[in-house]
C-alpha cells in the first residue's frame, strides 16, 4: 500500500527559497524545450534529406529518358538544365525550413532571459548584503573607537588589555570592565546608531551632443550615500535612455535610485541633497491654505 507524505508549511518562509525553486523550474523547463528543439531539428533534417534523395532520383530518371530519345547534344543540354534546377529547388526548401521560427526555440530564448534576470537579481541582492555588512562593521568600529577614547587612562592601564567588542549579534558589550552605567551607555549608543542620519547626494544630467549633422540627447544619473562622518558608503552611476528626457525627469530618476539604494541598505534616516533649486522646490513644495481650499471647492 503506497503512502503519500504531505509537506508541512514553513512557519518562517524565506523569499530566497521561492526564487531558487522558481529558478530550478525554469532551468528544467528550458532543458526540456532544448531537447524538444533538438528532436524537431532532427526530424526536419531527415525530411530534407529524404526530399533531396527524391529530387535526385527524379532528375536521374528524367536524364536517362531524355538521353535515350534524343541525340547526345540535346541530352547534355537537358542534363545541364536539370542540374541547374536541382540546387535551386534544394535551396528553396532549405531556406524556407531554416528561416521559419520554431515555437520551442522562442520559448527557450524567453526562459533563458527569465533565468538570467533571476540570477542578476540574486547577484544584486548578494552585493547589497555585502555592502550592508560592511556598513554595519564600519559603524561598529567607529562606536568602539569612540568608546575607547572616553576610557580614562587609569582604567585603561588596569583592564585595557582585556577590552574587546567583537562584531556580531549579542556582542555589543565589552567582556571586561563593564558596569551598569556602561550598559546603559551602550543602549543609548545603539539608539543613536538607529537614529544616525545618512546623506544621499543625487544628480541628473541631460546634454545635447552634435554628431555630424544630427543632435542627440545624452543623459545620466549619479548617486552617492555617505555616513554621518562623511565617509562614502555607496556610489551609483548609470546612463539614461529614451526620448523626451528633461533635466527635471533626470533629477527625479536620480532621486528614485537614491531612495531605492537607501531602502536596500536598510537606512533608517536620510537627508537628501541636490543642487537643482527648481527640482528642490518641486519636491518640497507645500501648497498654501488658499490653494488647497480652491482645489477642494473645485471638486
Amino acid at each position: 500500500m503506497a503512502t503519500s507524505r504531505t509537506r508541512e508549511p514553513n512557519p518562517n518562509p524565506n523569499p530566497n527559497d521561492d526564487d531558487l525553486d522558481f529558478l530550478s523550474l525554469v532551468s528544467e523547463q528550458r532543458r526540456e524545450l532544448m531537447a524538444a528543439e533538438t528532436f524537431e531539428s532532427d526530424i526536419d533534417f531527415a525530411y530534407r534529406l529524404q526530399l533531396q534523395e527524391a529530387l535526385a532520383a527524379s532528375v536521374a530518371v528524367q536524364t536517362s529518358s531524355s538521353s535515350s530519345s534524343s541525340s547526345a547534344s540535346s541530352s547534355s543540354s537537358s542534363s545541364s538544365a536539370s542540374a541547374s534546377v536541382e540546387p535551386t529547388r534544394h535551396g528553396l526548401v532549405l531556406t524556407q525550413n531554416e528561416d521559419a521560427p520554431r515555437f520551442a526555440s522562442l520559448q527557450s530564448e524567453e526562459l533563458a532571459r527569465v533565468e538570467q534576470e533571476i540570477r542578476d537579481r540574486e547577484q544584486s541582492a548578494m552585493e547589497m548584503r555585502k555592502v550592508r555588512e560592511d556598513l554595519s562593521r564600519r559603524i561598529h568600529d567607529q562606536k568602539v573607537a569612540r568608546k575607547i577614547s572616553t576610557i580614562p587612562e587609569e582604567d585603561w592601564v588596569h583592564w585595557g588589555d582585556g577590552f574587546e567588542r567583537p562584531f556580531g549579534e549579542g556582542s555589543s558589550r565589552s567582556a571586561i570592565g563593564v558596569d551598569s552605567a556602561d550598559e546603559d551607555e551602550d543602549e543609548d549608543e545603539d539608539e543613536d546608531e538607529d537614529e544616525a542620519v545618512f546623506r544621499v547626494y543625487f544628480k541628473g544630467l541631460v546634454s545635447e551632443e552634435k554628431i555630424g549633422n544630427e543632435k542627440s540627447a545624452m543623459a545620466g544619473i549619479g548617486v552617492a550615500i555617505c555616513d554621518p562622518r562623511g565617509n562614502l558608503v555607496f556610489e551609483l552611476r548609470k546612463p539614461l535612455f529614451g526620448k523626451g528626457l528633461s533635466k527635471l525627469a533626470a533629477e527625479a530618476k536620480a532621486l528614485i535610485e537614491g531612495l531605492n539604494a537607501a531602502l536596500a541598505l536598510e537606512l533608517k534616516r536620510v537627508t537628501l541633497y541636490c543642487d537643482n533649486f527648481t527640482f528642490h522646490q518641486f519636491v518640497s513644495f507645500l501648497p498654501s491654505v488658499s490653494t488647497v481650499r480652491f482645489f477642494d471647492s473645485s471638486f
